[in-house]
């Protein structure tokens, strides 16, 4: 049963689109600063909590802490390091390809569900640019 412990979220950013779909993905900023979902080389910035189904509607993003995640690949056991290196702004484990790692599984995830994971999104576009 996914569970969530957030610890901190960013507050004052919106939807570059419609995001009502993308519930519990990874995102990204936009070339204006909006949010939208993350893709393969983006800068993850954390997880979108709510459902804002337009443009300029605010986001609710988890950086940090235990949160749901939608999950992708194979899925992946607990404790496992997890990345987003995808399109679909999911999470995937981590296979030591190019993708920005963002924590590490709280719970056994299985592929197309919503899983726990603990999400440090400051700590792979900072560690990555040092």
């Amino acid at each position: 049963m996914a569970v969530e412990l957030p610890l901190f979220k960013i507050p004052g950013l919106v939807a570059s689109a419609d995001l009502s779909a993308a519930q519990f993905k990874f995102v990204s900023l936009d070339a204006s600063g909006d949010v939208q979902v993350a893709t393969d080389g983006d800068v993850v910035i954390g997880v979108l909590q709510n459902k804002p189904d337009a443009a300029g509607e605010p986001c609710e993003i988890v950086v940090a802490g235990l949160t749901k995640v939608k999950i992708g690949g194979t899925g992946f056991d607990a404790g496992d390091a997890v990345m987003c290196a995808s399109a679909a702004g999911v999470a995937l484990e981590d296979d030591g390809t190019a993708g920005q790692k963002v924590g590490f599984a709280y719970e056994d995830c299985t592929a197309s569900t919503t899983g726990s994971v603990v999400v440090s999104c400051l700590s792979g576009p900072l560690a990555d640019a040092a």
